[in-house]
């Protein structure tokens, strides 16, 4: 049996385009109050795209092994608000993946992610009552 080897085995997923696309996802439909379901079903899977990838997949600081690398995206404040803001949305599916980034970011980094603000934006928005 031959083996074929058509796939290039030297390259790699574009987790950059992926991450870009998410994010760019995340915040350009946020602001569109009237999403079909699956507009709200691809919204989800971005955030948890996101969370899962740099929970599962993080690469290790190699100047501290016992750190890890924290992705440029966790930087980007205006994600972070927009995530910090869903948890506060009525559709429960975003709200799990939203606290679930917000989480596992706050936990894997040990609070390095979020800036004090936005700490205290995130704790008003969810004790905040309707």
């Amino acid at each position: 049996m031959k083996i074929s080897n058509s796939y290039p085995f030297n390259s790699h997923f574009p987790y950059e385009g992926v991450i870009d696309w998410t994010s760019n996802f995340i915040t350009s439909h946020m602001l569109d109050n009237d999403l079909v379901d699956e507009k709200l079903e691809i919204l989800r899977l971005c955030i948890q795209f996101l969370c899962n990838l740099f929970t599962f997949a993080s690469i290790k600081n190699s100047d501290h092994l016992d750190q890890y690398n924290i992705p440029k995206y966790l930087y980007d404040t205006n994600l972070k608000d927009i995530i910090i803001n869903i948890t506060n949305c009525e559709h429960m599916s975003l709200v799990r993946a939203s606290c679930a980034f917000i989480h596992n970011a706050l936990k894997k980094y040990e609070g390095n992610t979020f800036l004090e603000r936005e700490k205290k934006t995130f704790v008003f928005t969810i004790v905040k009552t309707n």
